[in-house]
């Protein structure tokens, strides 16, 4: 799947229409409204592990709407599509676009979830991103934003 560099994700007009963010006890839970709104067959979410903050991070807001943003402007995303992107949490360099794991497929749009992933695994390729894809699936820990395990 091709990749949009950062610097033409910040500079697309606002897709983005809405931001829904819930608690959901052990993490905060975002949902981006807008790609359906224009003609898209998906909505895009992400979901950060709690930690000390009372309130929901701002830090995903940004660059999921410059992503959202890259879909208006033509931008072909698919489970299993990885994309580079600036301003996310300092371990990792991207996403992973795949089916919200609890709300993945609702009729008749979709939830895709953004999943955060490393430098390493943004360069993946071939069957090593169906691994990954795979083990990022299955993992909570990896669905909730956390880095991979030294």
């Amino acid at each position: 799947m091709r990749q949009l560099l950062p610097e033409q994700l910040n500079e697309l007009a606002l897709v983005t229409k809405d931001t829904l963010i819930y608690d959901c006890d052990d993490h905060w839970f975002y949902v981006f409204i807008g790609i359906a709104e224009i003609g898209g067959s998906f909505e895009l979410s992400l979901r950060h592990r709690k930690t000390q903050e009372a309130s929901p991070p701002a830090w995903p807001l940004a660059p999921c709407a410059r992503l959202a943003n890259a879909v208006g402007y033509g931008m072909h995303l698919v489970p299993g599509t990885t994309v580079k992107i600036d301003g996310l949490p300092e371990d990792f360099s991207g996403v992973m676009v795949l089916p919200d794991f609890e709300f993945g497929r609702l009729e008749p749009i979709a939830l895709w979830q953004l999943v955060l992933v490393t430098q390493v695994e943004l360069a993946t390729e071939g069957p090593q991103k169906l691994a990954l894809a795979a083990m990022l699936q299955s993992s909570r820990k990896r669905l909730l934003g956390d880095p991979p395990s030294l």
